[in-house]
This record gives C-alpha cells, structure tokens and sequence, in this order.
C-alpha cells in the first residue's frame, strides 16, 4: 500500500538502525517455532540469547528478502535507555537476511513474527562484544524489546532495488508508474529514500529521479520534499529547493521528535540563518582537538564518546593542516546543520555542526570541502 501523507510513517532513520545493522549477512540457525513459548516464559537459546513473549501476533513470519518493519526499544541491564522509536515515533526497517546485523538481533528474528512483541537479553557476544559503539561502551549486555508492525515480500524498496539492478533506472521508474495496482505495495519514506541513495551513489542523477517518482506515489510526505530540497545543493538553497523546503514544512504534522526535529531542520535551512555562536564552538573545538584538551563536556555524550576514539586520528589530521586561517559560515543544510568551510594553512576541510538549545553540539562532521 501507498499510505496517506499523515499515516506516511517519518522513517527518516538516525541511530535506530545504527545500532544494529553493524556486520555483514551471515546465516542464521534454523528456530524451532513449532512448539509456541508462553507468553512470559523466558526461553535460553543455545547460543545464549534469552527471549520472553510479551505479546504474539499471527502475521506472516519474514523471509529472505523481505521487509521487516519494528518498533524498539534498547537499553542497558542497568535500565538506561540507548534509543527507543516508540517515543521517537520513528519505526525502523530492515531487509531479512540481506541487512548486515549483529548476530543476537538476526537469531531474534528468526523466530518471530508480525505482530509479535518480543524482549531480547543479548550477551555481549551476541551484540557488539569488545567493540566500542556510542553510546554503547565494549562488553555491554544489552536488552532490547521488538515489535514487528508488519512483513511485506513486495515492498515497493523491493522493486525498486530487484529493477534497478536488472533493468536499470529508468526503465524500472517507467514500469513502474504505468503499473495500475502499485498502490498495494507497501511503501514507506525510509525505505524509498534509501532506494534514492543507493541509485544516487552509482549515478548522481538517479537520485532525483527516484525521489521523483517517489514523491509522484505521495505528494504530501513532508520526508521526500526534504531530501529533494538537499539535492546538488552545494550552496544557498535555489527556488527549488526552498520550495520543497516550505512543502516540507507545510505537510509536517509535528507529531513526534523526529517531526519536531525535522520541521525545525527545514525552518532553519529557509532562513539560513546560523547558530548564534556556532563560530565559536568550531574554533574552540578545532583549537581543543589539536591540543589534546578538547572539552567534550560541551558535546552530547554519544558524540563525545565517538570523538574521544578518535581523537588521535583527528589530532593528526589538524596538526598536518596547521593552523586555521579562516572560517566561513557557508549554507544551512536541508537538515539543519550549519556548513562552514575552515581554511588552514596547508588545506581546507567543510565542518558541519548542529548545536542543542544549550549550546551542546549534538552532531558534528567534517571532510575535504565539495569541489566547485
């Protein structure tokens, strides 16, 4: 099916998926799903995994290829909270046995089905082991508790991908609009978006024409207008751009976080305007990271963590460039980030930041500057 513009579900994925999709496929030990467990009852694979029902569903159980769409929450033993799409209102997808994930989440769904709700205990073997994941330290057991919303073999990001890679681009968006019933398949933002990326990543112009056609199924979906209004937009956004930036924010409901957070992402890339002080949270963190006194104090704590890790690295790197000449506020991005360009001594790199209402930087990321 082709949901409506409100029940279009905003699968703008952040972390969610992150958390899992962390290892290549590999092939998962066949369930014995013939004896139902109770609900309640805690069940010890011999793996180690640890399962207990909360709820059975009676929908399809997932094959090969098929989309599995979830909601999730995951947490530490201690009870804290890593992520939760519940309260984001951000369910996630995932391709059966073709996603890469950690191995006590492709054990897991193994033996459910859509409608089930099920908390997973994960031994730290069975999720991340030694590996340090923020906001996830090494060695961490982690509980997480799925629900499967639904399993589609003919989702629409199904044949998209199956078409692309047999027929190519074109001829596959053309088959598939003069395709009458195509409204029965289901769809969702995410899982078009993603299509969009992986044509764009093999032909830049492929890009647009997915989310298009996209946008063509659901004219209203706030997501797709969005992530066309990012596309080739290497400076301040053009007509275009602003235009589906302002649908964007039109059709959001602001429903959710993850609503919230994208309106305000829009809004801001409209105004163009930066962050008061974004400027100086750039420098005192370039000036902290050569240094080796960076105050990650002023950065949320999973972005902290990932930057402490690689501090050395990032270290080295300033200390190649020199010292920093210039840095110029260039754009607001479709997603809300504030783009400068630092010129240093001995090159130049784009820094992109976002900054929390208290100043904390929430996201951050920097590269060689696009070419022009």
């Amino acid at each position: 099916m082709i949901p409506t513009a409100r029940s279009f579900a905003p699968l703008l994925l952040s972390h969610a998926l992150a958390l899992l999709l962390a290892i290549a496929p590999a092939a998962v030990a066949a369930q014995d799903v013939s004896a139902p467990v109770p609900i309640g009852d805690t069940v010890t694979t011999d793996s180690g995994l640890r399962y207990v029902y909360l709820q059975r569903g009676n929908g399809a159980r997932p094959d090969s290829g098929d989309l599995v769409v979830l909601h999730g929450q995951g947490r530490f033993t201690d009870g804290t909270v890593v992520w939760d799409t519940r309260k984001a209102g951000d369910p996630f997808e995932y391709t059966y046995l073709v996603d890469g994930v950690i191995k006590g989440f492709l054990e897991g769904m193994g033996f459910m089905r859509g409608g089930d709700r099920v908390v997973i205990i994960m031994k730290p073997e069975l999720a991340y082991g030694s590996r340090n994941r923020p906001p996830i330290p090494p060695n961490s057991t982690l509980i997480f508790d799925y629900e499967i919303l639904g399993v589609y073999a003919d989702a629409l990001a199904r044949l998209l991908r199956d078409g692309f890679a047999t027929d190519g681009v074109d001829a596959t968006l053309a088959r598939l609009a003069a395709t009458p019933d195509l409204w029965r398949h289901y769809a969702s933002e995410s899982g078009l978006i993603a299509e969009a990326r992986r044509a764009g990543a093999a032909n830049p112009a492929d890009y647009a024409k997915v989310l298009e056609f996209a946008l063509s199924l659901a004219p209203l979906s706030y997501q797709l207008h969005q992530a066309l209004a990012g596309d080739g937009m290497t400076g301040a956004p053009n007509a275009k751009a602003v235009a589906h930036l302002e649908a964007a924010m039109r059709f959001n409901p602001r429903a959710s976080e993850r609503e919230v957070f994208d309106y305000e992402a829009a809004r801001r890339a409209v105004d163009q305007m930066p962050y008061a002080g974004g400027d100086a949270a750039i420098r005192r963190l370039i000036d902290g990271l050569r240094a080796g006194t960076a105050d990650y104090s002023r950065l949320a704590p999973g972005l902290a963590s990932a930057l402490r890790e690689q501090s050395s690295a990032v270290q080295a790197d300033l200390s190649e460039l020199g010292s920093l000449q210039a840095l110029a506020f260039q754009r607001v991005g479709p997603d809300g980030a504030d783009i400068y360009e630092a010129t240093f001594a001995n090159g130049k790199r784009e820094w992109r930041i976002r900054l929390g209402p208290d100043g904390t930087i929430t996201s951050l990321y920097f590269e060689d500057p696009p070419a022009r």
